[in-house]
């Protein structure tokens, strides 16, 4: 939308966050859906030209890899990409779209957010070590 047909401001925030809203609440789903985690991606490629999708994407590899909890995986990876958007100097429509996008993956891992951060064993062994 924003580089084919030059939707921008409002309507490019409408478009983008129309497919991760579509994703995770899908009427076809009683608004039941997934968790938006893929379409968020999709997302921030198409948004960014695909230069947002290695920041992101290392991120969440790294995350995923040092702790158990899916839903802090996400939120820590999104809060990370925020920190790379920034750096870029975003424009703030892509922040407005950023910050749609965060309140819609905190609603849907609302109940996971719950547990604290749990690092993986091989971690924990690793920070036991450092400190024995």
């Amino acid at each position: 939308a924003r580089f084919n047909f030059g939707v921008s401001g409002w309507g490019l925030v409408a478009v983008a966050l129309s497919s991760v809203l579509g994703h995770a609440f899908s009427p076809f789903l009683r608004f039941r859906g997934g968790k938006a985690v893929t379409v968020t991606l999709g997302i921030w490629t198409g948004l960014t030209f695909g230069e947002g999708q290695i920041p992101l994407v290392i991120l969440l590899g790294i995350l995923f890899l040092i702790q158990s909890v899916d839903a802090w995986t996400v939120v820590l990876g999104m809060l990370g990409f925020l920190a790379h958007l920034l750096l870029r100097q975003a424009d703030s429509t892509t922040l407005i779209i950023w910050g749609g996008n965060m309140l819609i993956l905190l609603w849907k891992y609302r109940r996971d957010l719950r547990q604290p951060i749990r690092l993986r064993s091989w971690v924990s062994n690793l920070v036991r070590r450092g400190l024995g």
